[in-house]
């Protein structure tokens, strides 16, 4: 197990467990009677981005202010290989993510889950899809565009359309269009990432 240290951030009462007796090393007695602790697992934030080092921690607490750090391991419902990195964790996968925290104390084992929301990394990638490459003037072809981050997490582009290198060619709707022959460059940019692609548009044959 890999041992972290208890960080400054989001702090959730997540769950308890059971003592053994008041015998056991670590058992706390109040007013003769065995204190159930309360299991803390801690978040340096509740939010990060893809990549990122988070740092956590988990330990149990008592009311009588007794705190216990506890070595534990820790797991993503959404991404099976979380990687560790020197001081957390590095999630790679953007999405809302359930944190499991599992420690062995006192002969019973501690388990805690918290919410982290991972929200995708700056545009690595983009790229503009073409139904076709050539068109007779007057028809249109189909275009989309996607982006993805350096860890494929997908990046919204609703808002994003093509851009043209000619007052010739237009973009109408999800198409792009003309009726002029000739060669045209479509672009398509999110947050300063590129992808072109050249179209062309051939005379229509009912004019030849």
């Amino acid at each position: 197990m890999m041992r972290i240290s208890l960080l400054l951030g989001t702090v959730g009462l997540l769950g308890c467990g059971n003592g053994k007796g008041s015998d056991t090393p670590g058992t706390i007695l109040v007013d003769g009677e065995e204190e159930v602790p309360t299991l803390v697992l801690t978040l340096e934030r509740p939010t990060a981005t893809a990549g990122d080092e988070l740092g956590w921690g988990m330990v149990l607490v008592w009311e009588s202010g007794d705190v216990i750090e506890l070595d534990a391991e820790i797991a993503s419902n959404i991404e099976p290989d979380l990687r560790l990195g020197a001081t957390g964790i590095i999630p790679i996968v953007a999405g809302t993510h359930t944190l499991t925290a599992t420690a062995e104390y006192d002969g019973e084992t501690w388990t805690a889950d918290t919410p982290l929301g991972v929200t995708a990394a700056a545009v690595a990638t983009v790229d503009l899809g073409l139904s076709d490459l050539a068109f007779p003037a007057g028809s249109a072809i189909d275009w989309e565009i996607g982006a993805w981050d350096a860890y494929g997490n997908v990046i919204d582009t609703a808002a994003v359309s093509p851009e043209l290198d000619s007052a010739d060619a237009s973009v109408d709707g999800s198409t792009l269009t003309s009726t002029m022959p000739g060669a045209y460059t479509a672009t398509a940019s999110v947050d300063g990432v590129s992808d072109r692609e050249v179209f062309v548009v051939t005379p229509d044959a009912a004019d030849s």
